[in-house]
């Protein structure tokens, strides 16, 4: 063999050898990519559920305030009616 041949052959190897390891590594980081979106898309879903149910939650607790506001006003009428009736009786004691 000529040593022209050997050395064609040599750049052959090289450039096949070198052509694998590129499309290797740009299957590696376009697989790292798919595996990312996916991730992204996955996180993002959990964030919308999470957001949902913290919403529910809210709105759970606001229907609790607005229930425990309207017995606070309703405990309050019920204090100051039975405030008038103690008053009203010491009035009518007072005067007896």
């Amino acid at each position: 063999m000529s040593p022209l041949v050997i050395q064609i052959f040599i750049f052959m190897l090289v450039t096949f050898s070198l052509g694998i390891a590129l499309g290797w590594l740009i299957w590696r980081f376009d697989q790292d990519a798919g595996q990312s979106a996916d991730t992204v898309n996955t996180e993002i879903d959990f964030w919308r559920s999470n957001l949902e149910q913290c919403r529910f939650e809210r709105d759970n607790e606001q229907k609790q305030l607005a229930a425990a506001h309207e017995e606070k006003n309703l405990l309050k009428r019920r204090i100051a009616s039975l405030e008038q009736k103690i008053q009203a009786q010491a009035q009518a004691q007072a005067k007896s």
